[in-house]
């Protein structure tokens, strides 16, 4: 009969684990840039994939979900990273509300954050609490779309009527066009 042996590793001392600690966080930190290259790149159109969440399902087993997160982090990363500010980056819980920003937006939020936060390092709550100050509209009318109550348009939302208003522009029927314009100015 054979015996299986288990190895337990030797406790680490103090300069293995900070090693090993240093080169668990260098890892970590490549990681985001490597999910945004493979995205940008589309990694998984030259693998053969017919879109990003099959790549991210068929090779590493993530959800499409969990695959936006980690890309968006890299994204509100590298904000943070062009920022001459100078703040300590968050973790992705942290900055998750930023990704609600424009890129623009981004450093100049988390800064806020940063200096608001009691310790100097943010909660994800405490981020929110400045994404939300940013995004309302200094004016509430300022920041309200006109409503579309009438003609053509009425109902739509500003999507359906910004692919209208191009298929009008892309059709030439310019008359038609102005008079959406027209209406979407009175509507307002």
């Amino acid at each position: 009969m054979i015996t299986q042996i288990e190895i337990i590793p030797a406790k680490l001392n103090h300069d293995d684990a900070h090693r090993l600690t240093c080169e668990i966080k260098a890892a970590t930190e490549s990681i985001w840039s490597k999910v945004k290259l493979a995205h940008d790149g589309c990694a998984w159109s030259a693998l053969g994939y017919p879109s990003w969440r099959e790549y991210v399902k068929q090779e590493f087993q993530m959800s499409k979900q969990h695959a936006f997160r980690l890309l968006n982090y890299a994204n509100v990363r590298e904000a943070l990273e062009e920022s001459p500010m100078g703040d300590s980056m968050p973790n992705e819980r942290t900055a998750r509300p930023l990704t609600k920003l424009p890129p623009a937006q981004r450093a100049k939020a988390y800064h806020e954050a940063v200096a608001a936060s009691p310790t100097g390092k943010p909660t994800a709550r405490e981020v929110q609490a400045v994404v939300s100050k940013a995004s309302k509209p200094a004016n509430k009318d300022a920041g309200e779309a006109p409503s579309l109550s009438t003609g053509p348009l009425a109902g739509k939302t500003w999507l359906q009527t910004a692919i209208y208003a191009y298929r009008m522009l892309k059709a030439e029927d310019s008359a038609l066009f102005h008079n959406s314009i027209a209406g979407m100015k009175s509507a307002a």
